[in-house]
């Protein structure tokens, strides 16, 4: 599956926070930010289903990424990401703070289409050290055209 970035995020869904001082703090931005320009979910409704997923495994991947999602109903899948200046402790694998956070909402239906989006995401991001290149950057279009160019280097020849 090839992942086509500039559906899956937007500027107006992409947020740099200097610090957030909890993951319910991270998970609420992520809500609101999920919430933007659609009206089938509300804020709250997208807060509870990223926390019930995360009840069933923690999504962090490592260096400093988290890859929180939900499957839901809705038609076509959409992200937002949030960058913290500041990382934070959660249950990351290698112990390191997380400052980039990448939150999915999925269809419910074919969730077999949507682990192979999500194992393409993990691969794009352990490809290269992605939390310390988005560190240098403050724009959303900037970070949006740096994850597209992530994307496009791991698509199959």
């Amino acid at each position: 599956m090839v992942i086509d970035t500039m559906t899956l995020l937007s500027p107006e869904r992409t947020m740099f926070v200097q610090e957030l001082e909890s993951k319910k703090r991270v998970f609420d931005t992520l809500a609101k930010l999920l919430s933007l320009k659609q009206t089938q979910l509300t804020q709250d409704q997208i807060f509870d289903h990223l926390i019930d997923r995360e009840k069933l495994g923690n999504t962090t991947l490592g260096a400093g990424i988290a890859l929180p999602r939900a499957r839901v109903a809705i038609t076509q899948p959409y992200a937002a990401l949030l960058l913290l200046n500041e990382g934070i402790l959660i249950e990351s694998p290698d112990k390191q703070p997380v400052t980039i956070f990448m939150a999915l909402m999925l269809p419910e239906t074919t969730p077999e289409k949507y682990s192979d989006m999500i194992s393409e995401l993990i691969s794009s991001f352990a490809a290269r050290p992605v939390a310390e290149e988005l560190a240098e950057t403050s724009e959303p279009e900037i970070a949006l055209n740096y994850i597209e160019t992530l994307f496009q280097q791991t698509k199959p020849a």
